[in-house]
């Protein structure tokens, strides 16, 4: 588990004002926040009370006219210059004073607001590796519970705003609003599938230029109506979905919009509330929640378990509430929501039921995984509900891999 970061604040009592949407917004992301108002920078100077991870010094066109600010932030970065991190968030336009200029820094433009949080947030979890970076809007994104690449750009489901992002490097946009708690979402190609199970419901989707065309429900499945269904896939010749709270995992051959492919239930394992699936070959990676384990079924009439990892005495692997799966090569990648760990294990294709190794990937900086992607240039997403961002990790440039 990620332990929860301190960040000191330092600030002018006049600049707070200035800079409280930046400190709520860094809160609401699991970050404990230690004001200190700049007269008491004389006593962090004097070690009247300890440094914290890392520092934020706040600032404006004001502020640094003031000579005592000014001398004492500048006293504190020299003195610390070797063990404390810290970086200037400059709240308006103005010029860096020459004591301060090699500080990194932010500057807040109100303008882009989301773009000047995401490279704060970046700073406070770092330093990071070369091979993790993350995507933080935080005036469209608070809670990720699903993500899916749409080529270098990304689509997030997000819980708290309820609706559908399209993120790019530097822009964001709503794809679609109005959904009720949604969870998962996968895309293949351009057909869109969203698990929204506060309205008992997948959504099926085509995005065609930027936009969202065709968009129709599935609400029920074999004569029963869906109840808070989690989990969506479609690809490798099958169609999935993690009917949740009806504890049944439902398949059928071809796309959802395949209308003469009959859906069936899948048979034997006993789920308890699974919130997560993935199809590969003619099988389905399951994450039978509840049960605490990841199950690989055989899509068949009489399901065939091929893996059982974690649940009651497995020896390598404990999972206690695993929310999504995917697979990349030999590799299933797993989000334990409240281990709060990404878990990536190694298989054998060839021998079933071989568990080979398992590793926990940037385990310093995820709060809380839910859906996990990884697309063709061999890069893995997850949406972090506990940090409010999402994550992407180049596989090929990470040692843990």
């Amino acid at each position: 588990m990620v332990p929860q970061r301190t960040v000191q604040f330092l600030y002018h009592a006049d600049d707070l004002a200035y800079a409280q949407k930046y400190v709520q917004e860094l809160q609401r992301r699991n970050l404990r926040i230690e004001h200190v108002e700049s007269r008491r920078f004389v006593e962090l100077l004097e070690g009247v009370f300890p440094l914290a991870d890392v520092g934020v010094i706040a600032f404006t066109s004001n502020s640094i006219k003031d000579g005592e600010f000014l001398l004492n932030a500048s006293a504190l970065c020299n003195r610390y210059r070797d063990s404390w991190r810290t970086t200037l968030l400059i709240l308006d336009s103005c010029e860096v004073p020459v004591p301060l200029r090699w500080l990194p820094r932010v500057q807040a433009d109100f303008a882009t607001f989301d773009l000047s949080f995401e490279s704060l947030l970046s700073f406070v979890l770092g330093p990071l590796p070369e091979w993790l970076h993350l995507y933080c809007r935080p005036s469209q994104m608070r809670n990720p519970t699903g993500a899916a690449w749409w080529t270098d750009d990304i689509v997030v489901a997000d819980e708290y705003y309820g609706h559908l992002l399209k993120v790019k490097r530097h822009d964001t946009s709503v794809l679609l609003a109005g959904l009720d708690e949604p969870y998962h979402v996968h895309l293949d190609r351009r057909a869109l599938l969203v698990a929204n199970p506060g309205a008992n419901e997948v959504i099926c989707a085509r995005l065609q230029d930027g936009s969202i065309a065709g968009l129709r429900t599935v609400k029920q499945v074999l004569g029963k109506k869906l109840k808070r269904p989690h989990g969506v896939f479609q690809g490798n010749k099958y169609s999935l979905i993690a009917d949740t709270d009806n504890q049944r995992l439902l398949w059928k051959s071809g796309n959802f919009n395949d209308r003469q492919a009959t859906w069936n239930e899948l048979s034997g394992p006993e789920f308890s509330f699974p919130c997560g699936v993935y199809g590969g070959g003619d099988s389905a990676w399951i994450a039978d929640t509840f049960n605490h384990r990841i199950l690989r079924v055989e899509l068949s009439e009489l399901a065939n378990i091929e893996y059982e990892i974690g649940g009651s005495g497995h020896e390598l692997t404990t999972f206690s509430f695993p929310v999504s799966v995917c697979t990349w090569n030999d590799l299933l990648f797993v989000s334990d929501e409240q281990n709060k760990r990404l878990q990536v294990l190694s298989f054998s294709q060839e021998k079933r039921g071989t568990l080979l190794r398992t590793c926990s990937l940037a385990g310093d900086f995820i709060g809380s995984p839910m859906g996990v992607a990884v697309n063709r240039s061999n890069c893995a997403l997850v949406a972090d509900r506990d940090r409010g961002c999402c994550w992407v990790i180049e596989l090929a440039a990470c040692p843990a891999i």
